[in-house]
């Protein structure tokens, strides 16, 4: 159930920093001496899902060792942040960032071996 949670915060973290980047930018100033901020619909739902993400995480950590469970969840959503860049936004992906990612899940197998 544990990793369940795991997989739904990545989940929820991926889409909410998806939906900001696709609401594009938001802006702060000054309207009638008041604080404005103009943010789309996006913005908004990206906003409460990266909140949501956090919620989770809180949640998690308690159930997994520190050591282990940050460096999981941080290379995974950064493999499927920089994946989905490239599919959905059609961003380059240089070699640098192709090395970075065989990187990261070499390192994420790595921590999953049990010493004997």
């Amino acid at each position: 159930m544990r990793f369940v949670l795991v997989a739904v915060y990545i989940i929820v973290s991926v889409s909410g920093l998806f939906m900001m980047k696709l609401g594009g930018e938001m802006h702060f100033g000054l309207l009638n001496n008041r604080l404005a901020i103009d943010v789309g619909l996006q913005n908004v739902l990206g906003i409460l899902l990266y909140g949501v993400s956090f919620i989770l995480y809180l949640a998690i950590l308690p159930k997994f060792d520190l050591s282990y469970i940050f460096p999981l969840c941080t290379g995974i959503v950064y493999v499927l942040i920089v994946v989905f860049s490239r599919l959905v936004l059609k961003e380059a992906i240089s070699a640098v960032q192709m090395a970075g990612i065989v990187l990261v899940l070499v390192g994420i197998v790595i921590m999953n071996f049990k010493a004997k």
